[in-house]
């Protein structure tokens, strides 16, 4: 926990707390701490006592759309997700 604190304060120094951006600042703790895939850091992050795979999954579930502006026009773009990848999450955040 104190060098998921140390790198916190640091992430915090550099300025990127201004993008008010959990999510974004995890990850980067945790591939600074161990440079692994995307989905291999949410191990590491497990590891250092600042989240758990479950506690992450949950995060990401506000995230369901969002808006592009593409040439001016604001495009509500909808998440599918496909079964494949719902299976997935079950098993992470389940423990498997």
């Amino acid at each position: 926990m104190l060098l998921l604190n140390i790198l916190k304060g640091q992430h915090d120094k550099l300025g990127f707390s201004k993008l008010d951006d959990e999510i974004f600042e995890l990850l980067c703790i945790a591939r600074i701490v161990e440079p692994t895939s995307k989905l291999n850091s949410l191990r590491v992050l497990a590891d250092l006592g600042g989240i758990s795979i479950k506690q992450f999954v949950k995060l990401l579930r506000p995230i369901r759309s969002g808006i592009v502006t593409i040439n001016g026009k604001e495009i509500l773009a909808e998440l599918e997700v496909p079964e494949s990848v719902k299976e997935l999450l079950i098993r992470l955040s389940s423990g498997h």
